[in-house]
């Protein structure tokens, strides 16, 4: 593993400083707030070295897929720095499940992934875990480990108790206008519905959904893992509420920022052509969360509420994981840019921005989309 170019480092010192980002999940930084917080000894791995990294997700470009045995998209940088309070001085990283990343993880964080023991073993289902999720919301993050029986302590996901109940509440919702379908013909339809929506949540006894699961002719093994992509795609769109004024604001801004020291002539076309593509590219995944959006309402208003068709809605079920994994990188991307962009420029009426800075800028929106 070497360490990676200094520009690299240069963006991850401005990716962190975005308030919130569904791209990042910055250890280094929530360990400190535990501790500051009397959770002194609380870890959300077992070994400390990946305790003080930055885990990034990242979509790959043509050149970097070769490090993979396997097609892939979308992947999760794990990175730590040589120095915490200046990311610039640079660091080590590695993707995870790159070629040779246990050796990576042996050799340079003290983690024996090779012949792993108890301890190891959990820290790698944990990372695996990680990498297996569109993006790094602390929700989903939240709900997957207590889904896979991995216990990390509250205090590492940034979201409060009323916060987690109100997005339940709204997936419950949905929840429920399928499990009153799988009682429509018998007595007491309300409660016993109630009950099947608290096993779907719970999603991990096959036999406690059994109703369901005949009614949408759902392979018993696959239902924890349909459910959960449906349950994660719901809070997705949930979150898009208000986004598309967000959005708008943010790309008009880009179109209109003023870019100050070129350094010559052949950087003003650069930063030109290279705006052009990762504005296209954003505009790509936005279109790409709409239509999967778009495609669940008719499924499930149309379908499921409407028709009362649930073998209607099947059929988006079946392709939830893949919905899930697409829209959820999709919004990753298309949130941290119109994050950091509203931390950035919030207290400037009119937008200026350095050539320099900006080409940074850029890169990191391309990171997430693959344009840069």
């Amino acid at each position: 593993m070497k360490p990676r170019d200094n520009l690299t480092f240069r963006n991850i010192a401005e990716l962190r400083k975005s308030p919130s980002s569904t791209r990042v999940l910055d250890l280094l930084e929530q360990h400190t707030k535990v501790h500051r917080a009397g959770g002194v000894g609380k870890k959300f791995f077992d070994n400390d070295n990946l305790n003080r990294t930055i885990i990034i997700k990242h979509r790959l470009r043509p050149y970097e897929t070769y490090i993979f045995a396997h097609t892939r998209t979308i992947a999760t940088k794990v990175f730590l720095p040589f120095n915490p309070t200046s990311l610039r001085d640079g660091g080590r990283s590695f993707f995870i499940r790159e070629e040779g990343w246990r050796e990576i993880l042996r050799d340079h964080f003290s983690l024996d992934a090779v012949h792993p023991g108890p301890e190891a073993e959990r820290d790698l289902r944990l990372l695996e875990l990680v990498d297996g999720l569109p993006s790094l919301d602390p929700f989903i993050l939240r709900e997957k480990t207590r889904l896979d029986g991995i216990e990390v302590d509250p205090e590492f996901f940034e979201i409060s108790t009323a916060e987690y109940e109100r997005i339940r509440k709204v997936v419950e919702a949905e929840f429920f206008a399928l499990a009153r379908l799988a009682f429509e013909d018998g007595e007491n339809v309300p409660a016993r519905a109630k009950n099947l929506v608290m096993k779907m949540w719970d999603a991990r006894n096959a036999d406690g959904m059994m109703p369901l699961i005949k009614a949408l002719r759902i392979v018993p093994a696959e239902a924890a893992g349909v459910l959960f992509a449906w349950k994660g795609f719901i809070y997705y769109k949930s979150a898009l509420k208000g986004f598309k004024d967000s959005f708008s604001n943010f790309m008009s801004d880009m179109r209109r920022i003023n870019i100050v020291g070129y350094a010559d002539p052949g950087q003003r076309d650069e930063l030109a052509d290279m705006k052009a593509e990762v504005m296209k590219s954003l505009i790509e995944a936005y279109k790409t969360i709409s239509e999967g959006v778009a495609e669940y309402d008719e499924r499930f208003r149309g379908g499921l509420l409407d028709r009362r068709n649930p073998l209607e809605f099947r059929g988006f079920l079946e392709q939830s994981p893949k919905y899930f994994l697409e829209v959820g990188a999709a919004l990753a991307a298309v949130n941290h840019a119109v994050s950091f962009w509203r931390y950035r420029f919030a207290q400037q009426k009119t937008k200026y921005c350095s050539a320099d800075e900006f080409f940074e800028i850029l890169r990191d929106f391309g990171e997430g989309t693959g344009a840069a």
